[in-house]
């Protein structure tokens, strides 16, 4: 299955993240593999056109838990929380 990021909510070519690796764009887990704690890709949850490297996260995790520039975002249809880039919550209707 070829997956495009045309049309994405989040993450978009050239997105370096933030110095957590949080908001990295990314098509495959592969890429976002050495990128610090951000090691898992959105592209894992179908439902969502986002492309950006992410952290787990628990609810209410401490001020600095996902870097500069991103919170946690937590989703019950997906199953958890993650950190998401501040820029990108517009439009994720989470």
């Amino acid at each position: 299955m070829t997956v495009s990021s045309s049309g994405s909510l989040c993450g978009h070519p050239g997105d370096t993240g933030n110095d957590k690796g949080v908001g990295k764009y990314c098509v495959t887990q592969g890429d976002c593999g050495n990128n610090g704690s951000a090691a898992i890709c959105t592209t894992a949850v179908p439902a969502r056109m986002t492309f950006f490297c992410t952290i787990s996260c628990p609810v209410n995790p401490a001020a600095d838990f996902c870097g500069t520039a991103a919170h946690c975002q937590c989703d019950t249809s997906a199953g958890g929380c993650g950190c998401v880039p501040d820029a990108c919550t517009v439009g994720l209707d989470i």
